[in-house]
């Protein structure tokens, strides 16, 4: 017998002839209510509310390919597990294949060999999303005796991307539940191929303060160093300065960052003593220039 969170699951999945809104992303339109996506984000309020355009009853979220730029764009899958989230208060990403293989690279002497893949965890919930008549999308449940418990599977990749659609669409419970998945696939899946995406993905759409998957991919890299003899790693490494940055922090036995940052005094103002501020000096393009006109560049033609 379904419980009362399955019947009115199931009682909105009915009535998506009754939905007042939709939300278009990629392929993808979803068919939604106002009060129950704006109960769980502020963002969608202004567009919903009574004073937005006359008659616009839809919002278009430009995803990643649209032909803009993919940092500020959505992925649509994981705006269809936003939506999933909005109606169940949980959400599944699909699992990732198991890795290949790795091939190794000439070295001097032979790497030692990285531990086996995990096993992918199973879901609570089937990974694909069904369509009914009504256009409405709605995961399928399968039957599972017991509490339920949070399943993560090993796509660290899908969470990261949800994470961040919950970050920018202010859903914080989602944020939080995406985080806690997140942190629990690096723990089964850091070995995964996939690894090295997740973790340019947690630093790209995240800022410093946002610590959540940040900190995961940092404690996985640092606790398993053998990551550092993977190409892939070794890439998202070199290419991420923050990342690069606290992983030395870490090796030092220091906390990925500092609770109390110490300005250097090497940065102020040798002409008037004011601090130096990190902007592109033109027209030398130097790395930062003072309140007097100083630049760090000393064949700047910037007039005094």
């Amino acid at each position: 017998m379904s419980g009362p969170t399955d019947v009115l699951r199931e009682g909105f999945a009915e009535t998506g002839e009754f939905s007042d809104f939709e939300i278009v992303c990629g392929p993808y339109t979803f068919k939604v209510h106002k009060a129950i996506i704006c109960a769980q984000s502020k963002y969608f309020r202004a567009p919903c509310s009574k004073f937005a355009e006359s008659d616009k009853r839809t919002i278009e979220l430009k995803a990643i390919g649209d032909g803009e730029g993919d940092e500020a764009c959505d992925d649509p899958d994981a705006i269809k597990l936003m939506i999933d989230f909005f109606y169940n208060l949980d959400y599944v990403a699909e699992p990732l294949e198991p890795s290949p293989v790795p091939r190794r690279l000439a070295a001097t002497s032979a790497p030692s060999p990285l531990p086996p893949e995990p096993d992918v965890v199973p879901s609570v919930l089937e990974s694909q999303p069904v369509e009914d008549a009504s256009g409405f999308y709605v995961p399928k449940r399968t039957k599972k005796k017991g509490k339920k418990a949070i399943q993560a599977g090993n796509n660290t990749v899908m969470h990261a991307k949800v994470f961040a659609a919950a970050v920018k669409y202010q859903v914080f419970a989602l944020q939080e539940l995406a985080a806690t998945k997140f942190a629990s696939a690096t723990e089964t899946s850091w070995n995964h191929t996939k690894f090295a995406e997740a973790a340019r993905i947690a630093y790209t759409t995240t800022v410093e303060e946002v610590r959540e998957l940040r900190d995961a991919v940092g404690r996985a890299i640092h606790e398993h160093p053998e990551l550092l003899d993977k190409l892939s790693i070794e890439t998202a490494v070199k290419d991420n300065a923050a990342l690069n940055y606290e992983l030395l922090r870490m090796a030092r036995g220091m906390p990925a960052i500092a609770e109390n940052r110490v300005i250097d005094e090497g940065l102020k103002c040798a002409e008037c003593g004011t601090w130096l501020f990190y902007e592109e000096c033109n027209p030398c393009k130097g790395e930062y220039r003072g309140c007097c006109g100083t630049c760090s560049n000393p064949n700047c033609l910037l007039e005094l």
